[in-house]
């Protein structure tokens, strides 16, 4: 939307002011949600490389568990 648009309408320059105040508090609201969505989707994925990482630690800790055991079990 611009002010030509709604000057072309045959709007006074009053109604334009303040359609076009009304808009910008709409599109910095948008603008606002849009900035939140894309922090939150960045920690989605913060978080999910960080699970990703334990997973990969918790499954050395099995391997390793399971080869201590098996190193106790060829002593018995």
């Amino acid at each position: 939307m611009n002010r030509e648009f709604l000057k072309n309408l045959g709007l006074e320059d009053e109604k334009i002011d303040q359609i076009m105040a009304e808009h910008g508090k709409t599109v910095n609201s948008m603008k606002d949600e849009l900035n939140k969505a894309k922090d939150l989707k960045q920690q989605i994925k913060d978080l999910q490389d960080q699970i990703k990482e334990l997973a990969d630690k918790v499954n050395e800790i099995i391997e390793h568990i399971e080869d201590l055991d098996t190193r106790l079990g060829a002593l018995e």
